[in-house]
């Protein structure tokens, strides 16, 4: 309860940075796409780049093709040459067999020229100011080191024929809210973003380039990581002493499993990642930071640092001096109850389920407590519809090539069903605690067979 007060606090306090509008200002930017097997959404994605509102002359896009075994590499040099014709800078990268998305991002660094680095995934969707926004931190202040945009749901909408193909879409779109964007929300007040979504980040290159060519080395009890990418990253940004912020109004839509089983296996490996990098080190970040916040007061407790910052291929590179970042508390107690919460979960529902047979009463309260504090939670999406709404009107006066796909609700619609929806999310939350071990023993079992 004390880690949910305090994200509401610190989230009723957030607010996003305008977005720089003078395009003298934004600086080059390399737009890296790792795709695979992505034939019926890469070319949506590189046109939502063509149909930004930034500068053309500004953008490098690459783009790597993780040995697809479709037809993917056909959309992707076909959309690529439009993003040449206007005038993007386009690079397009083929691997001959699958790496893995590791390795695509590193092959993409490989051949990006710029400062700053924005990743996409491939089965996403830019709004017309998204990249706009989400550089504008990184002008701002040199102090920050990467930038984590706000996710989507993109398969929401509904025809009114086909309900029940959009229902998990929109359940994970509210746990997005509640697990992602509302708690980085919380974060960016002290500049300790935990995750950088891969869907859509923007880094400092400065900040990532010692840590790229590790990325494919990375093990964890002896075997190699194929997974986690976006939180790697983001750690040792934030272990270097970089800031991490969010910007709610850097939105992109992505695509997402429409079956119970998909949605699992999408929040098992999700949950495999962040429990994997709280144990190789991001608690004991947390922890420091907390010591930090502790030992504030005492000057001269924590060093400055002199790093090479800007645009090596511009040739406008200098040094800057960075101040350690300020400690918090806030981080080590969201770590911890996130990493609890899945233990305590189980638990909870065990003894719940016991109880069940003497005091059935006691669950039905658990039950319409539950809706209740969902319900009162759900309020919180209210600001998101609301910029949303606002981007909607921006991107009248500049619209995406593919702004009439039936997944882009407006954020009034999507308001009205995520309020709907909400006390349903919760509890298909708390049967994704229940199934996860069945999930894994029945991979195992496979994996065995």
């Amino acid at each position: 309860m004390l880690n949910y007060t305090w994200t509401v606090f610190r989230w009723a306090t957030y607010a996003p940075l305008l977005g720089i509008k003078d395009r003298e200002l934004l600086p080059h930017i390399s737009v890296l796409i790792p795709v695979y097997n992505e034939s019926h959404f890469i070319r949506k994605s590189i046109e939502s780049v063509i149909g930004s509102d930034y500068s053309k002359e500004k953008i490098q896009l690459v783009v790597v093709d993780d040995g697809s075994t479709d037809d993917s590499y056909l959309h992707i040099t076909e959309s690529s040459a439009a993003a040449i014709g206007s005038s993007i800078d386009c690079t397009v990268v083929r691997h001959k067999h699958n790496s893995g998305k590791r390795e695509a991002l590193i092959t993409a660094f490989r051949h990006s020229k710029h400062e700053i680095v924005v990743t996409l995934d491939s089965d996403s969707i830019l709004r017309p100011g998204t990249l706009r926004n989400l550089v504008t931190p990184l002008i701002l202040s040199s102090t920050v080191g990467g930038v984590a945009g706000h996710i989507s749901v993109l398969n929401v909408a509904s025809d009114g024929t086909h309900i029940l193909k959009t229902l998990v879409p929109r359940l994970l779109d509210i746990l997005f809210e509640y697990g992602g964007n509302i708690p980085r929300s919380a974060q960016t007040k002290h500049g300790f973003v935990t995750i950088l979504p891969g869907a859509i980040s923007a880094y400092r290159r400065s900040a990532i380039a010692p840590h790229i060519e590790d990325m494919a080395t990375r093990t964890f009890l002896g075997h190699p990581l194929r997974h986690g990418e976006d939180i790697e990253l983001t750690m040792n940004v934030l272990r270097d002493g970089w800031q991490t912020i969010y910007q709610r109004n850097a939105v992109v839509h992505t695509t997402m499993p429409s079956s119970i089983r998909g949605a699992i296996l999408t929040y098992i490996r999700w949950e495999r990642s962040s429990y994997t990098y709280l144990l190789l080190g991001y608690l004991q970040l947390a922890i420091t930071e907390a010591c930090k916040s502790a030992l504030g007061a005492f000057p001269g407790r924590f060093q400055e640092k002199t790093l090479e910052s800007g645009d090596k291929e511009m040739g406008n590179t200098h040094q800057i001096e960075r101040s350690a970042r300020v400690g918090d508390m806030y981080p080590v107690l969201s770590l911890t109850c996130t990493a609890l919460s899945s233990i305590f979960g189980i638990g909870t529902i065990i003894f719940r389920l016991v109880a069940l047979s003497t005091d059935p009463w006691i669950v039905v309260t658990d039950f319409f407590c539950l809706i209740i504090f969902s319900v009162w939670g759900s309020l919180l999406f209210v600001p998101d519809a609301m910029q949303e709404e606002l981007d909607s009107a921006e991107a009248d006066l500049y619209r995406m090539s593919n702004h009439d796909d039936p997944g882009c609700c407006d954020g009034l619609s999507r308001l009205f069903w995520k309020l709907l929806y909400a006390p349903l999310a919760c509890i298909f939350q708390t049967c994704f605690i229940v199934k996860r071990p069945n999930v894994r023993w029945t991979q195992n079992m496979q994996r065995s067979g």
